[in-house]
């Protein structure tokens, strides 16, 4: 692909640009823009993937620094609930959701409904599914009840026997009706039990939690939504791309769960999370290799 955007021409990103932004069809030219304005310096790949990952990991680390109340849970959330796989694979969604998460949730935070439309129409142009992210502006300090809970509890629980359905109309709504079908064998188990398990815990301790974290009612909100999409996922495991764009609030959420609490309670939690973490890491880590190295086929993960 770094290749192939050499030939093209600045007039012909720009025409595409232009028709997926009034149109909503085509592939998303931002990423092929970035890489031809990227090719003006230099017309390495290698070189480009380490820019890349500099733009992606300065604004998540920046965030870590600001927003977390335990910076080394929210790495090793980064790390092991496939976040970092996302961001090694899916180049053109991790751009799309660095600057929806790690840059439009300050503006979310902030009140600032046209610097935050800006950063969807920026986002969109690397991938449509940043659309997903748009609503969270307007429910985002939706205040917390048990009522509010267990009614998204319900939510979750009817989406789930009505999940194709459901998943049907989300993904014509954003163009994706080929993520609609049925995959065989598609399911998110894990990451459902734990986003899942992260909600109870929120219904238990909310109180607690925004009483530490000004910002925890934004991050609680996020992780509803994350889970009320999460039937999305046993139609296609693929789905996960619009999930991500709220779970990974995740990582500013459950530093504040453990913050909330007191005393042994703090640090049995905190030695349990670390645990927990520690295990889906080692279960689903992979030897990562660029395509330019050999064994790329065997077993092995390109950036694609």
């Amino acid at each position: 692909m770094f290749e192939r955007v050499k030939s093209y021409s600045w007039s012909y990103l720009w025409v595409s640009l232009k028709t997926m932004v009034s149109t909503h069809e085509g592939v998303e030219p931002g990423f092929y823009l970035s890489m031809k304005i990227f090719q003006i310096f230099s017309e390495s790949f290698r070189l480009y993937l380490i820019v890349f990952a500099c733009f992606v990991n300065i604004p998540l680390f920046v965030q870590f620094y600001r927003k977390s109340n335990e910076g080394l849970i929210s790495v090793m959330i980064y790390m092991a609930l496939y976040f970092a796989f996302v961001s090694t694979t899916g180049l053109r969604q991790t751009m799309a959701m660095v600057i929806m998460g790690f840059i439009g949730i300050d503006f979310i935070i902030e009140r600032k409904l046209k610097s935050f439309l800006i950063c969807v129409l920026i986002s969109y142009t690397f991938h449509k599914s940043a659309l997903a992210f748009l609503p969270f502006y307007f429910i985002a300090y939706k205040k917390p009840t048990r009522p509010y809970f267990y009614a998204c509890l319900i939510a979750v629980a009817v989406l789930f026997i009505f999940r194709k359905p459901f998943t049907e109309f989300l993904t014509s709504l954003g163009g994706y009706e080929i993520y609609g079908k049925q995959y065989e064998g598609a399911g998110t188990f894990n990451y459902s039990a734990v986003s899942l398990a992260i909600l109870v815990m929120v219904i238990w301790k909310y109180k607690q939690i925004i009483a530490v974290d000004k910002n925890a009612v934004v991050y609680i909100n996020a992780c509803i939504i994350g889970c009320i999409l999460l039937p999305i996922t046993f139609i296609d495991p693929s789905n996960l791309r619009a999930v991500f764009y709220y779970s990974i609030m995740q990582m500013f959420l459950v530093p504040d769960i453990c913050i909330s609490m007191e005393g042994k309670d703090r640090t049995i939690m905190m030695l349990a999370i670390i645990a927990l973490l520690l295990a889906l890491y080692f279960k689903g880590s992979h030897i990562y290799r660029f395509m330019w190295q050999p064994g790329i086929y065997n077993n092995s993960i390109s950036p694609v």
